[in-house]
């Protein structure tokens, strides 16, 4: 995304992906996300890792959005 690492925030958290590993992280940034009319900050941890994921919304993102996410359509309403 061409984000400055100057821009993160440096923290000591960390991801447990799905191979039950610990992996460390790179920093924390916050983020405009919109999504149709409504546009929300997100705080995101940024990972040096391989990840069939680009980017992961959680729930209390899909909730403060009063999305709904359907696993079987691979989308959110």
């Amino acid at each position: 995304m061409n984000i400055p690492e100057k821009e993160m925030i440096h923290c000591h958290e960390g991801v447990r992906p799905f191979d039950r590993t610990h992996k460390g992280i790179k920093g924390v940034i916050s983020l405009n996300i919109r999504t149709g009319p409504i546009e929300r900050k997100c705080r995101f941890k940024v990972k040096d890792m391989n990840s069939g994921f680009q980017l992961l919304l959680g729930r209390p993102w899909i909730n403060a959005t009063r999305a709904v996410a359907s696993t079987l359509h691979q989308k959110l309403k």
